[in-house]
């Protein structure tokens, strides 16, 4: 209790001064932690397994789009012609 009470004589400035530095060490130690916690589960991610793991279709599985035809589509549509259907 004896640094508490030295601490509640000091003036006001340097009690400021004492929290902000406390702040900022506790801060830098938290900054330091993040990056290097980061940086290791960087180091361990695996991107295929995690691309397969979310279930999205191959790129040969995904449906090709005609640009042509949404093209002409998209006109008939600005004309105010019906679309025709497709067979």
């Amino acid at each position: 209790m004896d640094f508490l009470d030295k601490l509640r004589n000091k003036p006001e400035a340097e009690k400021k001064f004492i929290l902000w530095t406390v702040i900022i060490i506790i801060g830098a130690i938290f900054i330091f932690l993040w990056l290097f916690i980061s940086g290791k589960r960087l180091s361990e991610f695996r991107g295929s397994e995690f691309l397969g793991g979310i279930g999205l279709p191959a790129k040969e599985e995904l449906p090709s789009m005609d640009l042509n035809k949404i093209e002409e589509t998209l006109n008939n549509l600005e004309n105010g012609q019906k679309e025709q259907p497709s067979n």
